[in-house]
């Protein structure tokens, strides 16, 4: 409410005091009421208008700019003084009414002059953040500012058709420096100059404008990231609920068991030793936290699981014949445990079973990989009913 009122204060006050000055310059020695007519037409005395006239303008624009200090260093004084200047002015525009009846028959071909004129309105809006710094202090008035709304409504609409004037005014001088520009060269460089500066104002305006869509645009590319985030929130639940089962595991440490159902080779590769990674057909127990990997047989210790770690592996061996079978309880390319079953000597050639099992207590690391490698001849197998296990837990407290 403060920018919206202080922006109306502040360019009704600017505009009337153009007017006034253009009223002064126009009219006081044409008796006719129009620039161009024949009556009391002296070409000497309007380029001397012409100068006084600029130079009233540049006063006009220091005394705007003493205005806006004065506004930044005392803003309730000046919008209490801009309020009476307001009623003044208005009753001042009862002279120009007259006026504006001409203008209107005009206003059609100025149509597309008054968006240019509405962006630099809203480029001034923008300059208006300054009352942000005050708004405190200006919640105590704003009450009284409330019951001026309506009137600042009129007075937007006595301000655009104002402004249409302005526009059409300065499209006369311009008419006026062109009939003149053999005798005012030096006033057609200074307007040449004030023409260069509203079309920087306009090019800033439109860089602004193009600021503002890029800012639109980054706003619709943000929505569309928030329906993509509502997208995924299903898919974060799952996360979550996987992850509350990790830091489950976690506090208790890993446990793993893996089990083979399929006995391995049973036919065995041929009469000489082979090496092979074991693999497993299940995990019915793995809170590893996604360590344990039973298609390659790998666990590898999780992230903050340091610690002292048993670890066990247990088959049933079929054997016929002279032969080995050996299982290897491995950290990385170190051998830290085995089970053999191994025959030198059989007369019989005979055919049987028996079951292997082997415990170690090892410190590991977060990285560790831990894996069972198995050599073994032909006519020994490892024979599975179930038998197959590889067990692997964190024992708490112990570091």
């Amino acid at each position: 409410m403060c920018k919206f009122v202080l922006f109306f204060l502040y360019l009704g006050a600017y505009s009337q005091e153009i007017l006034g000055e253009i009223n002064d310059y126009y009219y006081k020695d044409y008796p006719s009421g129009y620039m161009g007519g024949s009556v009391g037409y002296n070409k000497q005395a309007t380029n001397s208008k012409i100068e006084g006239g600029k130079s009233q303008i540049e006063d006009t624009k220091s005394e705007i700019e003493e205005l806006i200090n004065k506004i930044q260093k005392n803003m309730i004084s000046q919008i209490e003084a801009l309020v009476k200047e307001i009623e003044k002015q208005a009753n001042e525009n009862v002279q120009i009414k007259n006026d504006i009846v001409q203008i209107n028959t005009k206003l059609t071909e100025l149509e597309n002059e008054n968006k240019i004129i509405k962006s630099e309105n809203d480029r001034i809006n923008d300059k208006l953040n300054i009352c942000e710094k005050v708004e405190k202090d200006n919640v105590r008035i704003l009450g009284k500012l409330k019951t001026m709304e309506n009137e600042n409504a009129i007075c937007t609409r006595k301000i655009v058709d104002i402004n249409a004037k302005l526009v059409k005014l300065e499209n006369e001088n311009k008419n006026i420096k062109n009939e003149n520009d053999r005798d005012n060269d030096e006033l057609s460089q200074k307007l040449a100059g004030e023409n260069d500066r509203i079309n920087g104002k306009l090019t800033k305006v439109e860089n602004e404008n193009d600021d503002l869509s890029g800012r639109l645009t980054k706003l619709e590319h943000e929505c569309t990231k928030l329906a993509q985030m509502e997208r995924n929130q299903s898919e974060l639940k799952a996360d979550l609920a996987k992850t509350d089962k990790n830091v489950k595991g976690a506090l208790s440490g890993p446990i793993v068991d893996c089990k083979r159902s399929k006995s391995v080779d049973p036919d065995g590769p041929g009469p000489y030793l082979r090496r092979k990674t074991l693999t497993y057909d299940t995990c019915p127990v793995d809170n590893s936290m996604g360590g344990m990997n039973k298609n390659n047989g790998i666990f590898t210790v999780p992230a903050n699981q340091d610690g002292i770690y048993q670890i066990s592996f247990t088959t049933k061996v079929k054997d016929k014949g002279v032969g080995s079978l050996r299982a290897i309880i491995k950290v990385g390319n170190k051998e830290i445990g085995d089970v053999q079953r191994y025959k030198t000597i059989d007369q019989n050639n005979g055919e049987g079973y028996i079951s292997l099992a082997q415990i170690v207590y090892y410190p590991l690391r977060a990285g560790d990989k831990v894996w069972i490698q198995y050599l073994y001849s032909k006519g020994y197998w490892m024979y599975s009913e179930n038998s197959i296990h590889f067990t692997i837990r964190k024992i708490p407290h112990i570091n």
